[in-house]
């Protein structure tokens, strides 16, 4: 079931002047509809379910770090680059109080596993997941050299490879080999699945992959996409969006990045398919939870230019 586009609901006070009675009817509606309120990253207080997966996309500058929760677990997708570490690790800090299950490397370029050195110092995950390829990057050099000090070991997942996150599973769209020539090929990619909602979490693949992906027959149908290669040109072709079918997309990119992310043609892509966006550059952190069957967002999502000047024309007289 696709997600709506108008699942995002502010709580906002009523006017009393009984803060007693205020306190006892709000627990009452909270209590039956099973909701809680929440602040989050300066956003309006926002009604979230109890219990449900927690999408945080982190604002890390140009790069891409996705935590996945279920009440005490948590899964870590890439981790930025090196310099923005210290963003990295004051939203996760509070959340993770010394606990993550599994740390996902989609791929090994610097913007993606560049902070992972940087959080094995500060806790031990589970599980540590990556591609199976070899890097010549000084990035890579220090995460190999962090797995050496830490005493930890990269898995290297199989075709199918699966694991649960609180009552949701995640599935890993892992290459049949990686003879890319160019690595962003060779990235990872993660579908998390609870009840009828859906998330696809993409590395830095092309369209070239992308295409792959569909031919290789991968349920690829999501109500939230991560796009690849962080809205570049050469990712989130139209085939790939139409196999998708989001109802909404996010970007994880910097302010005013050096590469032009996000393209211009892949915006107009979105658009045309009246896909709701989201964008770290613009928005900061983006946070979203699900109940299984709706979700719930802290911010509103950007009105494309191309679909906000939408013309309707009359036919002739």
């Amino acid at each position: 079931m696709k997600a709506s586009q108008s699942r995002r609901s502010v709580c906002r006070q009523p006017k009393t002047r009984s803060l007693a009675l205020l306190t006892l009817i709000s627990a009452c509606l909270l209590l039956a509809l099973g909701l809680w309120t929440a602040r989050l990253n300066g956003a309006e207080a926002v009604s979230y379910p109890v219990e449900g997966l927690e999408l945080n996309f982190m604002d890390i500058g140009q790069g891409a770090a996705t935590l996945l929760s279920y009440g005490e677990e948590h899964v870590l997708i890439d981790s930025g680059d090196a310099a923005h570490f210290p963003e990295l690790w004051q939203q996760l800090d509070p959340r993770l109080q010394g606990q993550l299950k599994v740390v996902l490397a989609t791929h090994y370029d610097a913007d993606h596993i560049g902070g992972l050195a940087g959080l094995l110092e500060q806790v031990r995950p589970q599980l540590l997941l990556g591609p199976d390829y070899i890097s010549d990057t000084e990035t890579y050099e220090a995460l190999q050299t962090a797995l050496l000090t830490q005493q930890l070991q990269l898995t290297v997942p199989d075709r199918d490879y699966r694991f649960s996150l609180g009552r949701a599973e995640v599935r890993l769209l892992v290459p049949p080999d990686y003879n890319y020539q160019d690595d962003n090929d060779c990235s990872l990619a993660a579908m998390i699945t609870l009840d009828s909602i859906r998330v696809l979490i993409m590395g830095d693949q092309s369209s070239q992959r992308e295409a792959e992906l569909i031919a290789e027959g991968w349920d690829l149908k999501a109500d939230v996409l991560l796009l690849a290669h962080h809205g570049s040109a050469y990712s989130s072709s139209a085939a790939f969006l139409a196999a998708v079918k989001p109802a909404f997309a996010v970007i994880s990119c910097g302010k005013d990045n050096d590469y032009g992310h996000p393209a211009a043609s892949t915006l107009e892509r979105l658009a045309r398919q009246g896909i709701r966006l989201f964008r770290t550059d613009v928005q900061g952190a983006i946070y979203a939870v699900s109940d299984g069957q709706k979700l719930y967002w802290n911010k509103t999502p950007i009105v494309l230019q191309e679909q906000a000047e939408t013309v309707f024309y009359l036919p002739d007289a």
